[in-house]
């Protein structure tokens, strides 16, 4: 991947945790390209790598080497006044604990004014403008006791919104709401991205909320090891159904029949291909690449394998 590719750009990103010692390496060689104002979602299992990348990405963690960019920011070479600039005006945060995006006493309004005033930019009218992206117009004076868990998650979405970040980052925003709930939250998103401009990259491990962008990437074991886009006849056209400015996730459908699949090369060429499948033909540590006209056809070693592509070519 070349790193003039996308607005976020990781190549080869390593990220290495230190307990006394014992080195921990959360990511190994990572590629990601993003474009501007694409909502894309990251899925993995505990222990992927995908906090590690939101971290990265928001500035929290510093990478270890490799390269990432998130616009003109070069993220590896930030010191520490710059990256605590870059997280106050260039990104935006959703947790899923609604306690670490609220202020329990303030009201709607005053949790969205917070970051404008600690930033020096503080504009009520912004505040009370992004409440009504949300769809919270009616809730400004209200506080998180009084408002529903989705709701809360809206208003989280707000604050990440204030100081007009250009990426918004939201790690397992979903996680504590019901089905019917997730799904407005993501509306919300889309909805932001589409009217807003703004890059948002959701971290999560629910392939439901995967299937519901239009790209997504797993990492496996520190790296990115496939990528599926949305089909375009899955995109669904839903300001009827999912509210204005909204899309409604094509979920009941087979993730086949919503997103073409792709296994991701790194920027070495190395492909990651999922364990499942390699255990499913006796595959461990080699394999055969032949050519078959256009095609390049990967075959567990031995000659059977080649005798089964030769069987083939006859028929």
């Amino acid at each position: 991947m070349s790193d003039e590719t996308g607005f976020i750009r990781c190549e080869n990103l390593v990220k290495i945790y230190k307990f006394e010692e014992i080195e921990v390496f959360a990511l190994q060689g990572l590629d990601l390209s993003v474009e501007r104002g694409e909502m894309i979602s990251i899925i993995g299992p505990s222990g992927s790598g995908k906090s590690s990348i939101l971290n990265v990405l928001g500035g929290l963690d510093t990478p270890s080497a490799g390269k990432v960019r998130v616009g003109d920011h070069d993220l590896l070479r930030m010191d520490d006044n710059a990256r605590r600039e870059y997280r106050r005006s260039s990104v935006g945060f959703v947790w899923q604990n609604v306690t670490r995006n609220l202020i329990p006493y303030l009201t709607a309004i005053e949790n969205v004014e917070m970051p404008m005033i600690l930033a020096g930019t503080y504009r009520k009218s912004r505040a009370a403008e992004l409440l009504g992206i949300v769809g919270l117009a009616h809730r400004v004076h209200h506080t998180p006791a009084r408002m529903s868990g989705g709701e809360q998650q809206r208003v989280a979405i707000a604050i990440g919104l204030a100081n007009e970040p250009s990426v918004l980052l939201a790690d397992e925003p979903t996680g504590s709401v019901d089905t019917g709930t997730r799904d407005q939250i993501l509306q919300v998103f889309d909805m932001v991205r589409s009217t807003l401009g703004v890059t948002v990259i959701i971290v999560t491990h629910d392939r439901d909320i995967a299937k519901a962008v239009d790209r997504y990437v797993e990492i496996r074991d520190g790296k990115t090891s496939r990528e599926a886009v949305r089909r375009s006849d899955a995109l669904l056209s839903t300001v009827g159904e999912a509210g204005e400015g909204g899309r409604k996730a094509d979920t009941d459908r087979d993730e086949e029949e919503t997103h073409e699949l792709y296994t991701l090369l790194d920027s070495a060429g190395r492909l990651q291909i999922p364990r499942e499948l390699l255990a499913s033909r006796g595959i461990t540590d080699r394999v055969k690449l032949t050519e078959d006209g256009d095609r390049i056809v990967i075959l567990p070693p031995g000659p059977a394998s080649e005798a089964d592509l030769k069987n083939k070519k006859r028929r």
